[in-house]
């Protein structure tokens, strides 16, 4: 998992050569809660939510997909 700002999002386009096709959907895209938004690669959609505390959640993995979040309001994670 890496955590860092939006403003770095571009640094991370040679992880994988899908990253950039939703890096530029992402861009372009309105936010829109009710749509998905496809690109050559994936796709992405737009989820509100809240975080629960750190100690009383578990870290998300994937095997076969890339998960990309975008925190726009708030945090990822929250202390106690």
């Amino acid at each position: 998992m890496i955590f860092d700002v939006i403003e770095n999002l571009d640094e991370y386009k040679s992880l994988n050569p899908k990253i950039d096709n939703g890096l530029k959907k992402f861009k372009e895209a309105e936010i829109d809660y009710n749509k998905r938004f496809d690109f050559d690669g994936g796709y992405l959609f737009f989820q509100e939510g809240s975080t629960t505390p750190i100690d009383e959640g578990t870290f998300e993995a994937h095997k076969k997909y890339i998960d990309i979040q975008i925190v726009l309001d708030g945090s990822e994670y929250r202390n106690m």
